[in-house]
């Protein structure tokens, strides 16, 4: 079964009305969140114009994960080009029409338009802890997306650059989904790489970057945090100004220091904010930091290659 990239004909679905499944849930009002917040990013060289791409596995991961970097992009007149990609709708107790809407509406506080948000319901990559989501599928299911948005949306690709933002390959929780999320986006890319897929998809050139995981300690002692990767920024601005060198690695640190914002976006996800997300968006350092490492064709290749060794 391939995923269809359809408009949701109703917006209030029956959670007993099964007869027909919708692949994903999307909203069409463009409303925009314009609550502030500060942010900060180093000097950076993204242009304004790239497509920005999320791919996070649930609703609430773009909330619970990737907020700082979230918030910069949109503040900086590139909102336009944010683009989130859910690949499942978190049905694992059965709530996925609730946690579609739910994620539309933390989406529009964080300042996204939802028209820009899409959230997947696909058979083969169900939500849960015990389903392994195999790279190939979740590799087609995203190519199927970027054709469809290619097709509908002339601003999609408008500078010819996308760059894709998901987890590393630990996925910062250690969830199996997430971490098949890597491996799929990864796939995905080294499917490109071998010009392995449609032809609208061969003139654009993709980068990926990839939330850096941390130990637990460093997850939740936020102060000791802010304070490590602190003085990391600082020891890389040093050592471009006397040796130079690349600007890639300061240049991919997000600094958000609004975790109200983050609660209220959190909150929005009502049957996900339990007693432990609560606590985890006053002291997880993701409220308030993320580290991305772009990969490189070569580790991706690499990195597909041992996987396929594996299997």
């Amino acid at each position: 079964m391939q995923s269809k990239f359809i408009p949701n004909p109703n917006p209030n679905p029956n959670p007993n009305h099964n007869h027909h499944k919708v692949p994903y849930y999307q909203n069409r009002h463009h409303t925009t969140s314009h609550t502030h917040t500060h942010t900060h990013m180093s000097p950076s060289l993204w242009n304004k114009h790239d497509t920005i791409l999320f791919i996070v596995a649930h609703p609430d991961d773009e909330s619970m994960f990737f907020f700082p970097t979230l918030q910069h992009l949109i503040r900086t007149n590139a909102g336009n080009n944010v683009h989130v990609l859910c690949l499942s709708n978190g049905n694992y107790d059965k709530l996925g029409w609730i946690r579609s809407k739910e994620m539309l509406s933390a989406c529009q506080i964080i300042g996204l338009e939802t028209c820009n948000v899409q959230v997947l319901d696909d058979d083969r990559i169900p939500d849960g802890p015990h389903v392994i989501w195999e790279d190939g599928v979740v590799s087609g299911v995203i190519e199927e997306y970027l054709v469809q948005s290619v097709e509908s949306k002339a601003s999609f690709s408008g500078s010819g650059c996308v760059r894709i933002i998901t987890f590393d390959e630990y996925g910062v929780s250690g969830h199996p989904n997430h971490c098949d999320t890597s491996r799929g986006v990864c796939r995905f890319l080294y499917d490109v790489q071998l010009g392995h897929v449609d032809l609208k998809l061969k003139k654009l050139k993709f980068y990926l970057y990839r939330l850096r995981s941390v130990p637990v300690w460093r997850k939740y002692c936020v102060v000791v945090d802010l304070l490590y990767e602190g003085l990391r920024w600082f020891i890389s601005v040093c050592f471009l100004f006397i040796w130079g060198g690349s600007r890639k690695d300061q240049d991919n640190y997000f600094f958000a220091f609004h975790p109200k914002l983050t609660w209220m976006a959190m909150a929005a996800h009502h049957s996900q904010f339990v007693w432990y997300r609560r606590l985890s968006v006053l002291f997880s350092r993701y409220t308030y930091i993320n580290s991305l490492d772009e990969m490189k064709q070569t580790h991706i290749n690499r990195s597909c290659i041992s996987a396929k060794k594996e299997t």
